[in-house]
């Protein structure tokens, strides 16, 4: 789960999604994204990790997909993410 300007984001790896909240509770929607898992957020903009890509700002009319290299292909992430600001 993680708290965004907008609201809440709950990874749900079996709805193969993330779960979108309004400040209010209030269902936004679902961000598809296979076996989603990890969520952070950075500079305003929700990031989540799946099976075969990450999203950057899922929360956007168009995310942006970053596929995983063969290193992580296939690989499950765990559910927790840090911001690393550098």
């Amino acid at each position: 789960m993680a708290a965004t300007p907008t609201g809440w984001a709950v990874s749900c790896p079996r709805a193969h999604g993330i779960a979108t909240f309004s400040l209010q509770g209030d269902w936004q929607g679902l961000v598809p994204l296979p076996d989603a898992c990890p969520l952070a957020v950075r500079s305003g903009a929700l990031w989540a990790g799946g099976l075969a890509s990450s999203l950057q700002n899922a929360q956007a009319a168009a995310p942006l997909a970053h596929p995983h290299g063969t290193g992580l292909q296939g690989a499950r992430l765990d559910n927790h993410w840090v911001v690393l600001q550098g």
